[in-house]
């Protein structure tokens, strides 16, 4: 496995199915999966079980923040609910580790790239990758993973998409 992860076998890489009619060619990206949790995941059974149930209620679209200082186990908690849930978003889990200067423009792009092929054309501004973003996320069952967000302001357009479910990591 790892000599084929560094020699870059094509067998390792997802396959991508483009729809033809599609004239951003992102329709149809492949589902994602979160990194597994860090080994061993111990102590926080009490804050899985209530995360995991905050994400899969009734409604549509839950979103849930983890916040604390740096090292407590926010990102490895986070991770550690999405892999109990592979069943909850069929469509796939993205997982995004926000480099902190990134603006609102900045994790719309690592969005669209994320569920999008190489290749397809990247809107300019913010309400067009907003728009991009709604529309290919739109009747799908996906969970966000947004790790070390700074502020609301630099999130909020991606939240305007319908996700399955959001979990957000910050600190103070």
């Amino acid at each position: 496995l790892e000599r084929r992860l560094l020699t870059g076998d094509p067998a390792m890489a997802a396959p991508v199915v483009v729809d033809g009619d599609d004239p951003t060619g992102v329709a149809d990206a492949p589902a994602h999966r979160a990194p597994p949790p860090p080994a061993p995941f111990i102590g926080r059974d009490a804050e899985l079980r209530t995360l995991a149930a905050a994400l899969v209620g009734p409604d549509h679209g839950r979103r849930v923040a983890v916040y604390g200082p740096p090292g407590v186990g926010k990102t490895a908690l986070a991770l550690a609910v999405a892999d109990a849930l592979p069943d909850r978003h069929p469509d796939g889990q993205i997982f995004l580790d926000l480099p902190g200067p990134a603006g609102p423009a900045d994790v719309l792009g690592l969005l669209l790239r994320a569920l999008g092929p190489a290749g397809a054309r990247m809107p300019d501004g913010v309400p067009e990758r907003s728009v991009m973003l709604r529309r290919l996320v739109a009747g799908r069952r996906i969970l966000l993973i947004l790790d070390g967000v700074t502020g609301e302001a630099q999130v909020r357009p991606a939240l305007t998409a319908r996700w399955a479910g959001v979990l957000l990591t910050s600190r103070p």
